[in-house]
C-alpha cells in the first residue's frame, strides 16, 4: 500500500514523483539479495536528505508569494501543520533549517545533488549560531566544505571545519578559554533535579573526555553479560561515569592523584610559528626575530605541517596550546609524505604487541580514529590491529598497524 493515501496531485512533475515513489516502495524488499538491499537502504537515506533541499527551494518559494497569508494562516508552519496534520512546532524548526540554508547556494546545491547531508549542514549552523562572526567567512567557503565533505568521513570533516574556523582567529580570542562562555553552571530545579550545563575550551574537554570514556568502558564491560534492557542508557553511562570519578577522585592507590592525559600533535612549523608569535624568539639562522605572518596561522587539516590537534584529531588553537608546549615532554615524530612514519630502530618485530611508543604514532596518524570508515566509537575503546594478522605472519612494525575500535577488532579476528 502506498503512504500517498490522499488526493492526487495536480502539477505533472509531482504525479511522476508518487508515481516512482510507489514503484520503489511496491518492491517487496526481503526478495533482495544483500547487495541489493544494500543499494536500496543507502539510496532510500541519500533520497531523504535531497528532499530536504527540495524543500528549502519551495519554502523560500511560498515566503516570497506569502502563501499563508494568502490561506489566511498568520504563519507557513501552522499552514503546513494543518494540511498534514503535523505538529506545528516541529514544522517551524524545520522551516527555519530551510530559510537558513536558502542563504548558501554552494551547500544548498551539494544538498539537493547528495554531496553533502543534513548533518553537515546543522554542524554549520550551529557554528554559526555560536559564533555569529564566522557567517560572512561561511559563506565565502562553501566550496571548501563541500570538497572536505567529498574525501572524509564525517567526524574528519568536522575536524576539517574546526581547523578553518581556528584559522580565522590568528590572536585566539574567540576561543579564549578565560572567555566567561567557558565553565560549569549547576541549578537545582523546583523538582529537586539537579542541572549541570557545562562548556570547555579544547585541552581542558579533552582531558575531561578521556577521564569519562575511560569510566564508561569500565561501565560497558561489566553490563556485558546483561540484558539489553538491564544496562544503562548512554546518557545514564556517561552521568554514572562522571559520579564515579567524582566520588573516587580519580584517586591512586597510593593516595595520590593523577591529572587525566593530554596528548598534542604539532608540526615543527606550527610550533616555530607559535614561539616567534607568542614570545618573539630569536631566528639561528640569521640571529635576528623569527618571521611569522600576523594575518593568518600556518594551521592546515590537510597539510602534515599544518597540523595542531590533540591525539583524538581534535583541532587545538595554537596559543591554547603555549602553555603545555613549553611545560610538556616532547617526542619527536617525523611523517614523510606518504603518511608514513619512522620505526623505532630497536624494536624487534616479531613482539606480539605494538610498544607504547608505537601506539602514539599510529594513534597521530589515524588522528584517534577506529579504521573502518564512519566508526564514531569513543577514543578510549581504540586498540592496535595488526593489518596482515600476527598470527599469519604479521610483523609488530607500523606500516602493519592501524588502530581499530574493540568491537570492530574483535569482529576481524585474525582475516586478512
Amino acid at each position: 500500500m502506498s503512504i500517498f493515501e490522499h488526493e492526487a496531485p495536480t502539477h505533472p512533475a509531482l504525479a511522476e514523483f508518487r508515481g516512482g515513489f510507489d514503484a520503489v516502495d511496491g518492491v517487496p524488499l526481503s526478495t533482495l539479495e544483500v547487495d541489493e538491499l544494500n543499494e536500496f537502504l543507502i539510496e532510500a537515506y541519500r533520497a531523504q536528505q535531497q528532499i530536504k533541499g527540495l524543500l528549502a527551494k519551495v519554502v523560500h518559494e511560498a515566503i516570497n508569494q506569502q502563501l499563508a497569508k494568502r490561506h489566511g494562516e498568520h504563519s507557513l508552519s501552522v499552514h503546513i501543520a494543518g494540511q498534514v496534520h503535523g505538529n506545528s512546532k516541529r514544522v517551524a524548526s524545520e522551516l527555519a533549517f530551510a530559510r537558513w540554508l536558502h542563504r548558501f547556494p554552494e551547500l544548498h546545491a551539494a544538498l539537493i545533488a547528495g554531496d553533502v547531508t543534513v548533518a553537515h549542514l546543522n554542524e554549520l549552523r550551529q557554528l554559526e549560531n555560536k559564533h555569529p562572526k564566522a557567517s560572512p567567512h561561511m559563506e565565502r567557503a562553501q566550496d571548501f566544505f563541500v570538497d572536505a565533505a567529498a574525501k572524509l568521513q564525517f567526524p574528519q570533516w568536522v575536524d576539517s571545519v574546526g581547523y578553518w574556523f581556528k584559522a580565522l582567529d590568528p590572536d585566539g580570542k574567540l576561543n579564549d578559554p578565560k572567555d566567561p562562555k567557558y565553565g560549569t553552571v549547576v541549578t537545582e530545579l523546583p523538582s529537586g533535579d539537579v542541572l549541570v550545563q557545562m562548556r570547555m575550551d579544547t585541552i581542558t574537554g579533552e582531558a575531561f573526555l578521556i577521564a569519562v570514556e575511560h569510566e564508561e568502558k569500565k561501565i560497558t564491560d561489566a553490563e556485558a553479560d546483561l540484558e539489553p534492557d538491564e544496562k544503562l542508557s548512554p546518557k545514564q553511562r556517561t552521568q554514572t561515569a562522571i559520579m564515579l570519578l567524582i566520588v573516587r577522585g580519580f584517586q591512586k592507590e597510593d593516595g595520590t592523584f593523577p591529572e587525566p592525559l593530554v596528548q598534542l600533535v604539532m608540526s615543527t612549523k606550527v610550533a616555530e610559528d607559535l614561539l616567534a608569535r607568542a614570545l618573539g624568539c630569536i631566528d639561528p639562522d640569521t640571529n635576528g626575530p623569527m618571521d611569522f605572518d600576523p594575518f593568518e596561522l600556518p594551521i592546515n587539516y590537510d597539510d602534515l605541517d599544518g597540523r595542531c590537534e590533540t591525539i583524538r584529531g581534535k583541532p587545538v588553537h595554537p596559543m591554547h596550546a603555549l602553555i603545555p608546549l613549553l611545560i610538556s615532554k616532547m617526542r619527536r615524530l617525523v611523517i614523510d609524505e606518504y603518511n608514513q612514519a619512522t620505526e623505532e630502530p630497536d624494536h624487534v618485530p616479531e613482539f606480539r604487541f605494538f610498544n607504547k611508543k608505537q601506539r602514539q604514532v599510529l594513534l597521530a596518524l589515524a588522528r584517534g580514529k577506529c579504521g573502518i570508515a564512519g566508526c564514531n566509537n569513543p577514543y578510549a575503546w581504540l586498540q592496535m590491529d595488526h593489518i596482515h594478522p600476527h598470527s599469519r605472519g604479521g610483523q609488530t612494525l607500523l606500516p602493519n598497524g592501524k588502530p581499530l575500535c574493540q568491537p570492530h577488532n574483535k569482529a576481524k579476528g585474525d582475516r586478512i
